[in-house]
C-alpha cells in the first residue's frame, strides 16, 4: 500500500456527507475540549446532547483544544506503517504546531507546505 496517499484531518473538519471519511478512509483526530476541569475528545468521549448538558451545569465556559502531540503521534506512526505520503489539512494553527513538533520523528519523511504555499524547507519549518 505505499504510495497511497492518506488523508489526516481533525474534527473541525465538518464533512456535508460523513460518508467521505469512510469513502477516502480519511482519519480524523479529534479536538478536545475542556468543560471545567474535564477533558473530553470531541465525539469519543462527549456527544452533542452531552456536551450542552455539561456547558448549562459548568460555571466556566468550554474551552476548545487541539489534539495532542501523543494523539498525531500515534496517528503518524500507524500511517506510516501503511504509506508514504500523508496529507495533513487543519483549520487550527494550534494544531498544525503540534502536529509538526510531533511528528519531528518522521522529519525525514516529511515535506511542511502552509496554506500560503511555503514549503518548510524553504523556510526552516516555521510555516
Amino acid at each position: 500500500m505505499l504510495g497511497k496517499v492518506r488523508i489526516v484531518t481533525d474534527s473541525s473538519a465538518q464533512f456535508m456527507d460523513p460518508s467521505v471519511i469512510q469513502r477516502y478512509n480519511i482519519t480524523v483526530v479529534p479536538l478536545r475540549i475542556k468543560i471545567g476541569s474535564e477533558i473530553y475528545r470531541e465525539g469519543i468521549d462527549i456527544d452533542s446532547h452531552n456536551f450542552f448538558r455539561r456547558v448549562a451545569e459548568s460555571k466556566s465556559a468550554p474551552v476548545l483544544l487541539p489534539p495532542d502531540e501523543q494523539q498525531f503521534a500515534q496517528v503518524y506512526a500507524r500511517l506510516n506503517r501503511e504509506t508514504d505520503r500523508i496529507l495533513s489539512l487543519h483549520i487550527s494553527r494550534d494544531s498544525a504546531w503540534q502536529m509538526r513538533d510531533c511528528s519531528r520523528r518522521f522529519a525525514d519523511r516529511f515535506r511542511w507546505v502552509s496554506a500560503a504555499g511555503r514549503s518548510s524547507r524553504e523556510d526552516g519549518g516555521r510555516n
